[in-house]
């Protein structure tokens, strides 16, 4: 069945929040990424973008400039839909949140970058983790989820771990310090990946609530 041609219109509001939340985020990663490749190490570019790419900060990132870019571009394809739907939609909200606060309450104090590194800081560890929770407050349909999301929306950050100490054993690199096996061993990372799973919970039941909210409120103004 086609979809109807005005169902995949963004409104004007909706259009502008969703270009500049793409914008930002695809300029933050294409700078970080050009500063990754521009001086690779001896282990080279595939490294270098290996390494690139082991960053929550760059993952939650690239799903929020997939899921505009899909909005914007990709509305009736079947992955735009998939990414669309609500649930995956806060699910993204989930993790670049995530990602705002760990680098605001872990993070900031011991990293000052100048120059365009600060740009590239700024857009995605302020800008986007403000911009698309904005967005999704405003445009995303709601009253849709279920608690039990909160719940799926763990596999991510659970792979993403699996990902990272795997590639720790192999490399002896970890993207942070709190996931540094090497420095502070598999007990403490463990403890630390346990705490930061209560956050993504507590994060995930906390927009449940909050959609449900909306979507009670929404039903009233009809």
């Amino acid at each position: 069945m086609s979809v109807p041609s005005a169902s995949l219109e963004l409104r004007r509001g909706e259009l502008v929040l969703t270009t500049a939340t793409a914008v930002a985020a695809l300029a933050g990663l294409g700078i970080q990424l050009g500063l990754a490749l521009a001086d690779p190490g001896p282990a080279g570019v595939a490294h270098a973008t290996v390494r690139y790419l082991s960053y929550f900060t760059i993952l939650s990132n690239l799903l929020v400039a997939l899921a505009c870019g899909l909005a914007l571009v990709g509305r009736g394809t079947a992955v735009g839909a998939f990414v669309g739907r609500p649930s995956v939609r806060t699910a993204i909200v989930l993790y670049i949140v995530v990602t705002g606060l760990v680098w605001s309450a872990l993070l900031a104090r011991y990293y000052h970058p100048h120059g365009v590194r600060w740009c590239t800081n700024a857009l995605m560890h302020y800008a986007v983790p403000v911009l698309y929770p904005a967005l999704w407050v405003a445009y995303v349909p709601h009253g849709r989820l279920v608690w039990s999301d909160a719940a799926r929306w763990l596999v991510f950050p659970a792979a993403y771990l699996g990902w990272t100490l795997a590639r720790g054993a192999w490399s002896s690199e970890y993207p942070y310090g709190f996931v540094d096996v090497g420095q502070l061993g598999m007990t403490a990372v463990l403890r630390n990946a346990a705490g930061l799973f209560v956050v993504f919970l507590v994060l995930g039941l906390g927009l449940v609530a909050i959609d449900r909210w909306l979507g009670r409120r929404a039903t009233r103004a009809v």
